[in-house]
Parts: C-alpha cells; structure tokens; sequence
C-alpha cells in the first residue's frame, strides 16, 4: 500500500478503537449512551425505509418507461408491417398489369404476323 493508504488506514483504526467505560458508571450515563446507541439505530433504520421507499418508486417509473418504449416498438412495428404489406400489394397489382400488357402485345404481335 502506498503511504497515503496506510495513514488512511492508521487514522481509521484510531478511531474505531472501542472506547472501555470505567466499570462504575452511574445508571444515569449508561441510559445516556442507549439513548444515543437508540437514536443512531432509529436514524439508520429511517435511512434504510427511505431507501427502500427511493428504490420502489425508482423501480416502478423504469417499469412504466419499459411499458412505453415496449408500446412505441409495438406500434411502430406494426406501422412497418402495414407498410410492408401495402408495398408487396402494389408491386403484386402492377406486375399484374403488365403482365396483362405483355400478353395483349404478344398477342398482337401474332395477329400482325398473320
């Protein structure tokens, strides 16, 4: 580890050292500090439902823009579909015409060869 790292490192296991209470302490500090160890345990478990709480509400706008995105493919998929089917109608219609239209010649052409 480089040097920053391992001061880092010291200055941490400073300061979480356990702190020894004198084995006679009034009943009155003692009540203080579950008091304190009470609040601390109330504010992270507020944290932790906040969290939750952020985490469905976050989770369900990302399901309703799934939900859209999902709806806008759909749609526009079907959009190319119609297309594609339109586009096969009309060549379909206009090979059929010509093909009308080349008998008819080939047709006449007999006739005149007659």
């Amino acid at each position: 580890m480089n040097a920053i790292a391992m001061n880092i490192e010291d200055e941490l296991a400073e300061e979480l050292k356990v702190v020894k209470f004198p084995i006679r302490q009034s009943l009155n500090e003692l009540e203080q500090l579950a008091d304190v160890h009470r609040r601390e345990a109330g504010v992270c478990k507020q944290r932790i439902a906040d969290r939750k709480r952020s985490l469905k509400a976050e989770l369900a706008n990302l399901a309703l823009a799934r939900r859209i995105a999902k709806s806008r493919y759909e749609t526009e998929m079907a959009q190319i579909a119609e297309q594609e089917a339109d586009a096969k109608s009309s060549a379909a219609e206009a090979i059929a015409s010509d093909e009308k239209l080349v008998t008819y010649n080939l047709g006449a052409i007999e006739l005149l060869a007659e």
